[in-house]
Formats: C-alpha cells, sequence, structure tokens
C-alpha cells in the first residue's frame, strides 16, 4: 500500500537531500563540511523536514560535485526508532507517524532502519510492510476502503482496528504460580546490577496468560510468514531466561518470523504468554529499554529520529497518585533515552 505524501517532491533516492552547486568544482571532504552545505544550500522543497535538515550530514566521507551540474543529491543514512508504551502508545505513535509524513513531506518508511520496541515493534512492522500512517490513522478511526484486502484475501473492513489489542486467555498456558522466570528471578538476586529495574520486576512477576494471538493475527494480515521484505527491520525482544536483549531481524539474531518477533516484542511480562522462538521464551523489548535507541550505535547513521510515547520532557503536575506515578516512570524513560542518545 504505497502513498504520495503530500506537498512531497520526488527526489532521486528516498533520502537524498537536493543541494544548491555553484557553477565550480566543489569538493565535500568530511561530515562535518557535508552537514554545513546540506543546511545552506539545501532546497526549500527537500523531502526531508526543515527541522531535521539542520542535521544533516554526508553519508560517505568524500563527495564530489561536478562544474556545471546545477543539483547534486548527498545520500542520507536515517534511522527511525519506535518506542514502548502499550495501547495508549499505539496510538500515539500512529497519529505522530502521520504527523511526521504529512507535515514535512517524508516518509518514515523510506529510513535505512526501522527499530521497533513492543507497540513501536508492531506499528514499525506495519511501517516497513508497506503500510502508510494515513491508512494507520484511517483504519483506526473505522474508515473503510472498497476492494483493499490483506495479504491473504481478507476484506480490509474485516481487519481488526484495535492493531491487536483484543485481550483473552491463553488455554493453553501453564498456571501463575511463582516468579514468572525463575532463573532470570534468581539472577537479579545474585547480581541484581546487571540488570535494569524493569528486567528485576519482569523475572519476579507471575508468567502472563493472556493470548499474543490477536497481535499476530495482525501482523500476519500483512506479512503471513516470514520476514518483511525490507532490509533493516529490527524488533526487539527480551529473552525471558537470560533478560538479555535480542533485535530479531539482525545478522545476530535468532532467525524468526515477523509474526512472532512482533508478538514477543509485545509481551508485557505478568500479562502476556512469553512467544518461543527457536527453542527460546522471549518477553516485551521495553523490560530492557523502552526505546532501545542505541542499538543503533554501530550503524553510521548521520541522522536518527526517535519517538518514544513513555517519556516526557514536560510531565504534567498532577495530584492524582496514578499521574504521579506515571510521572515518574516518564522521568526514567526519558532519562535513559537521553542517555542512549549521547550514546550515539
Amino acid at each position: 500500500m504505497g502513498a504520495r505524501w503530500p506537498g512531497a517532491r520526488p527526489a532521486a533516492g528516498k533520502n537524498d537531500v537536493a543541494i544548491d552547486v555553484p557553477s565550480k568544482d566543489v569538493t565535500v571532504a568530511s561530515r562535518a563540511a557535508a552537514g554545513a552545505a546540506a543546511t545552506k544550500h539545501a532546497s526549500a522543497m527537500s523531502p526531508i523536514p526543515l527541522a531535521i535538515r539542520g542535521s544533516l550530514n554526508a553519508p560517505e566521507s568524500v563527495q564530489t560535485l561536478r562544474r556545471g551540474a546545477r543539483w547534486h543529491h548527498v545520500r542520507m543514512r536515517v534511522g527511525l526508532v519506535l518506542g514502548a508504551g502499550g495501547v495508549m502508545g499505539g496510538a500515539w505513535l500512529t497519529g505522530g507517524l502521520h504527523a511526521l509524513a504529512t507535515e514535512t513531506g517524508w516518509d518514515p518508511a523510506t529510513a535505512d532502519r526501522i527499530v521497533g520496541t513492543s507497540a513501536g515493534a508492531m506499528m514499525g512492522a506495519l511501517l516497513a510492510s508497506g503500510v502508510p500512517p494515513w491508512f494507520m490513522v484511517a483504519h483506526s478511526a473505522g474508515e473503510t476502503f472498497e476492494g483493499l484486502q490483506d495479504a491473504g484475501g481478507r476484506p480490509q473492513r474485516e481487519a481488526s482496528r484495535s492493531a491487536g489489542a483484543v485481550f483473552r486467555i491463553d488455554r493453553g498456558t501453564r498456571l501463575p504460580i511463582g516468579p514468572g522466570s525463575w532463573r532470570l528471578a534468581l539472577s537479579s538476586l545474585s547480581n541484581p546490577t546487571r540488570h535494569t529495574p524493569s528486567t528485576l520486576v519482569g523475572g519476579w512477576l507471575p508468567r502472563g496468560v493472556i493470548s499474543t494471538e490477536p497481535l499476530k493475527d495482525t501482523v500476519r494480515r500483512v506479512v503471513p510468514e516470514g520476514w518483511v521484505d525490507r532490509p533493516g527491520t529490527w524488533i526487539v525482544a527480551c529473552d525471558y531466561t537470560t533478560g538479555r536483549r535480542v533485535a530479531f531481524g539482525r545478522e545476530d539474531a535468532p532467525p524468526a518470523g515477523l509474526v512472532d518477533a512482533v508478538a514477543a516484542s509485545c509481551a508485557i511480562p505478568g500479562f502476556f504468554t512469553p512467544v518461543k522462538i527457536a527453542g527460546r521464551e522471549y518477553v516485551d523489548g521495553g523490560m530492557r529499554s523502552t526505546s532501545n535507541l542505541d542499538v543503533l550505535r554501530d550503524e553510521g547513521l548521520d541522522l536518527v529520529v526517535c519517538l518514544n510515547p513513555t517519556s516526557s520532557l514536560h510531565p504534567p503536575h498532577a495530584w492524582n497518585p496514578v499521574e504521579r506515578v506515571a510521572a515518574v516512570v516518564r522521568n526514567a524513560s526519558g532519562r535513559r533515552l537521553g542517555s542512549e542518545a549521547r550514546g550515539l
């Protein structure tokens, strides 16, 4: 399902930036110089948003602009990170992606790397599979498109509007008695500094009993089996035995289908049943970090755009105890996000 974004101008490449070149030979010999040239000369009709344009850097150390050429397109490598946030986070990400696309003319699906965690895994998988943000918004709002079918031939109007947020008991799971992961729980006692607070809690929580099948069915509608055709799509989950983070879709990760990887990334400990992949059980990637921005540290990207629903620079000043707890969580998430961003 492709989309032509309002106000977007076709360019030589999906993340190219149009630069007005003087009629003489110009050699850009560094990322910094390329970034300065891009900022100064970028066309107002560039598909990269104005706020983002100031951070442009050339993806290669040397770019030569030949005499007589009016335009040269500097290729930049962009990463897109979509964080965790549950059902509300999924709705927030849907609106955020739609706003990013419509207000800037840049298609977030063209990012060189798409990293999704929990709710962001679902949104990232749909985006990388060719579902544009405007359709996500329209479908969530109840709109129907006659003649539109999913990958299995089922009409779009029959698809769930909840992106898998349908909760029912998994009849095949064992009773939630004791910690959901004894090894992770005991590991947290012997060496608690190895794990994040969420990982410590996740190991001790009882095993979840809610089925992940509705989540899987949402992904099956666009990618029935295997992985998404678009390279560079990473879905983050955590090993339920060790707490170790795994970015499915990356070369060093165990082989997995997109359906299982997204379900695992969304499997909140203590709520959803863990998802078994290659003989091991996996749970929500947000147990390690709500953003997992740092998995892109060594990817040589020039720009990373992160949408993280659970962090906030301006938490509400509420007296409601629930809101105050939520504010503490958002502050912690924001501090971790900032730390990960500084490490890029």
